[in-house]
């Protein structure tokens, strides 16, 4: 159901979603979650290449202080 307002006579009422509706409403479904899809891959990407770096700055002798200095990356701590 959808509620329509009809603001001459202030009045509220409700129509069944017709098929159009219902197809735009997965539509916008499916364009929200291959969104939230492509973000948690770029966030993934994201953290995988800090913790990468930070790897090969432990590699080349810099300490986790010096290197939290250069680029303000902390590695975390799982628990």
């Amino acid at each position: 159901m959808k509620q329509i307002f009809d603001c001459k006579t202030g009045k509220l009422s409700e129509v069944k979603l017709s098929a159009k509706d219902l197809q735009n409403i997965e539509a916008m479904k499916k364009e929200a979650s291959e969104i939230h899809k492509k973000r948690d891959e770029e966030e993934t990407k994201i953290k995988n290449d800090k913790k990468s770096g930070h790897d090969k700055l432990i590699e080349l002798g810099l300490t986790k202080d010096q290197i939290f200095a250069l680029t303000g990356f902390k590695e975390e701590v799982e628990e």
